[in-house]
């Protein structure tokens, strides 16, 4: 009571639900999110074992009062380079020394208690402010600190765009180049959340940060770094923006619940559903999977396109055995920049990283594969895509393996992003050989067009176990379209031996070296058109502007699953082999702008900004 100090209006979780009534537990978990966003300020004791942390956030504060104390030093139009006389050496210490208790929160809340339970997740996550304190045996032994977000947040989002604007020229030595300042403020992000401070992926205008990314010196990095105060107030203007939002940030800031725990396992999916107002049936004792279910079905019935990535054979494809692995942001694990993210979340996107893709598809459990016994595929259709071929592959046989990745991979490696397949290389290297000898990789060569020579690639990775009780089942392996997200994949169908049926074997990917991995989404008719285009990047480096959008194009001829191919199939393994050759998709992917008219756009930015800054007075010739 003492920590919210008097004359507040209290809501207090722990008291203000009956834990013993269902019915309450269910009507107050919906509200939760509701009660947390509206709160002047959520007040937050620790436990005594997290004296650690409170300890550093402590310190945080009284250097964030150095800090912005010396605000004046960040606003001057007057910067020449580092400067040596006082009060620049503090200042450039108290800046190093915040970023670097930013890292070691970052492992010390890993460890934390209050951080490892699921439930607090929500009051972290959404309160606009925070007061903290830590139970002691002495009362007021230490003090409350107040207002820790928005004092963390004004000096990280302070200190980056003014590392932005200045580059060498800052007279404050802040520790990092200003190529890493965003993802230097992504870390502050990923501590403390804050959608009234900050665009959730959704929100953010990816040609906006592109051109920001370019002319940071000129001020105007609010999409560049995700910020929302810079922006006109009616950036989210319906209902759905605005949930889409929310998930996003949730989603993200969760990042898959890696360091939480809860009593019940539905928790790990109520902590986060309730904060976006997604109605399920939530019930305590369901398992994992099945809460995941249930609010994956609950998005698809509101008209999210929820994509899957593993599959479970004949179980619903609402419960993605991985789900959580694509539920936040993916960081390039090829990339040579600090923690360069992919734009969006994966499961609203259908583009992931590759090396996190490849390893959480080696995560399936065969045990938990069913085949179906009804005539559709986990509860929708798969049409067949017409002249594909499929090649499959051990993947301890890491030569033959890397010939189906290279011919999936478009792009070239550069001095941003590392050669992908080489990466791919490594992973296969470091997988014990038992592990690699119970998966294959399948690749998929489709044509671009019907009756044309020319075919992109894709892959996918499926456990052995699971595709020989297929073959052995004299099941029959094709390339097709799944009808709930359209997305190709590799399916198998049965017309003998019992009922028709079909299943999904794998979603099948594409791979770049800029851009990461993609499932491949088709229309009904047909169209599959992927753009790739490299957002992220670091703005240090202006030789991005070289590459270039690109885009796969193609149209798959689709056909009823019942159309037989009665070759044999080692003859068409056989033959996808030769079609599957490393640089099939360096040929098909295609150029939507040039060098030369990504310059000329970037030089259009220009030149309006500069119109901007005379018009508005803030320059003057």
């Amino acid at each position: 009571m003492s920590l919210a100090g008097p004359g507040s209006a209290l809501w207090m979780d722990n008291i203000s639900i009956d834990q013993e009534d269902d019915e309450d537990v269910k009507k107050q978990v919906a509200a939760m999110g509701t009660i947390y966003e509206n709160a002047e300020v959520v007040a937050v004791m620790l436990p005594p074992g997290d004296v650690e942390v409170y300890e550093q956030l402590s310190e945080m504060i009284d250097v964030c009062g150095t800090i912005l104390r010396h605000r004046e030093y960040f606003e001057r139009e007057e910067q020449c380079g580092p400067r040596d006389d006082e009060p620049y050496p503090m200042i450039s210490n108290s800046v190093q020394k915040f970023f670097a208790i930013v890292d070691s929160l970052r492992e010390a809340t890993g460890k934390a208690k209050y951080w490892s339970r699921a439930w607090t997740f929500q009051e972290w996550a959404l309160a606009r402010d925070v007061d903290i304190g830590v139970e002691s045996e002495r009362p007021g032994d230490r003090a409350t600190l107040h207002h820790v977000k928005s004092v963390v947040i004004d000096v990280a989002t302070m200190v980056v765009s003014y590392k932005l604007r200045y580059a060498a020229y800052a007279g404050v030595d802040v520790g990092f180049s200003r190529g890493h300042g965003p993802a230097m403020l992504d870390r502050v992000k990923r501590l403390f959340p804050n959608e009234t401070r900050f665009l959730s992926e959704t929100e953010r205008n990816r040609q906006e940060a592109r051109t920001q990314m370019h002319f940071t010196s000129f001020g105007g990095n609010e999409q560049l770094l995700g910020l929302r105060g810079q922006l006109p107030t009616a950036v989210r203007q319906t209902p759905e923006e605005l949930f889409h939002a929310r998930l996003s940030t949730m989603l993200n800031t969760f990042r898959g619940g890696k360091d939480r725990q809860a009593t019940f396992e539905a928790d790990m999916v109520a902590c986060w559903a309730s904060m976006c107002d997604i109605d399920y049936d939530y019930k305590k004792l369901d398992k994992l999977p099945v809460a995941i279910a249930k609010v994956t079905r609950a998005l698809r019935q509101r008209g999210l396109k929820v994509y899957n990535f593993q599959s479970l054979g004949a179980t619903s494809p609402d419960a993605d055995p991985d789900f959580f692995r694509y539920s936040y942001v993916h960081v390039k694990t090829n990339s040579e920049q600090d923690q360069e993210a992919i734009f969006g979340i994966p499961f609203m996107t259908g583009h992931m990283d590759t090396c996190i893709h490849l390893l959480g598809s080696l995560r399936t459990d065969p045990d938990e594969w069913l085949l179906p016994k009804e005539t559709r595929a986990g509860g929708f259709r798969v049409a067949k895509v017409k002249e594909s071929h499929l090649a499959i592959e051990f993947l301890h046989n890491t030569k033959d393996s890397l010939v189906i990745f290279s011919a999936a991979t478009s792009g070239r490696p550069d001095i941003t992003h590392s050669d992908v397949v080489g990466k791919i290389t490594n992973i296969l290297r470091q997988i014990p050989d038992e592990v690699l000898k119970r998966h294959v990789v399948i690749g998929a060569a489709i044509p671009v067009a019907p009756g044309s020579d020319q075919s992109f690639a894709a892959w996918t990775v499926v456990t052995a176990a699971i595709l020989f009780q297929v073959l052995n089942d004299e099941w029959n392996l094709f390339i097709g379209r799944e009808g709930l997200n359209g997305t190709l994949v590799v399916a198998a169908n049965r017309k003998t031996g019992g009922p028709e049926a079909t299943v999904v074997l794998g979603y099948l990917a594409i791979t770049d070296h800029s851009c990461g991995s993609f499932l491949v989404p088709s229309t009904a008719g047909g169209q599959v058109l992927i753009v790739l285009d490299d957002t992220g990047g670091n703005a240090s480096l202006m030789d991005t502007t070289n590459i270039g959008k690109r885009a796969l194009e193609a149209k798959v001829e689709l056909e009823d699953v019942g159309t037989e191919d009665s070759r044999p199939a080692a003859a068409k393994f056989e033959e996808a082999l030769f079609v599957l050759r490393p640089g099939n998709n360096q040929t098909v992917v295609r150029q939507l702008e040039s060098a030369e008219q990504r310059r000329s756009d970037l030089g259009g930015h220009l030149g309006r900004l500069v119109r901007e800054k005379l018009e508005s007075g803030e320059w003057r010739v």
